[in-house]
């Protein structure tokens, strides 16, 4: 049986425009009818969209996600892949939890310093008080890498 965009969205609780998304990135391959031009989903790829949505709960991203899908195709089992990402993704992780764990604590410490500040004056060229009282020593390297990204952004518009 086959499945126009709304039909496939209604049969897996997602939203049209995540099934054109992933159509449109080559993780779903539709036909075409011939004679109007829609696409047109099978079983096969409400199987997929399953796998995609498990895959994604999983914490994988789209790119991720179609690493596993090209190794199927080619005839290999993915599993070895997928621990791999798996590992990969867990360690990343578990550093971005720290770095959150460390600016949470500098957030703590500097609020905590702050309740005994005054508000400072309006106006002038100070911008906040409490903010410019805080030393760039206090600034991590994850803020450093943001900022450099941002700035080569920037370069690049």
């Amino acid at each position: 049986m086959l499945f126009q965009v709304k039909e496939l969205a209604q049969r897996c609780d997602v939203p049209p425009d995540t099934i054109r998304h992933y159509a449109r990135i080559g993780l779903l391959q539709p036909a075409r009818n011939p004679v109007n031009g829609y696409k047109l989903f099978s079983d096969n790829d409400t199987k997929r969209l399953s796998f995609i949505r498990r895959a994604k709960n999983l914490g994988f991203s789209l790119n991720e996600i179609e690493l596993i899908l090209v190794e199927c195709q080619k005839g290999n089992a993915p599993c070895p892949l997928v621990r791999d990402l798996m590992e990969h993704r867990i360690k990343v992780n578990r550093a971005r939890m720290e770095q959150l764990m460390e600016l949470q604590i500098r957030m703590e410490q500097t609020l905590t310093s702050w309740n005994s500040m005054s508000n400072g004056v309006h106006g002038g060229d100070c911008f906040c008080q409490i903010i410019e009282s805080i030393g760039i020593t206090h600034e991590s390297s994850t803020t450093l890498q943001e900022d450099g990204e941002r700035e080569e952004n920037k370069q690049c518009v």
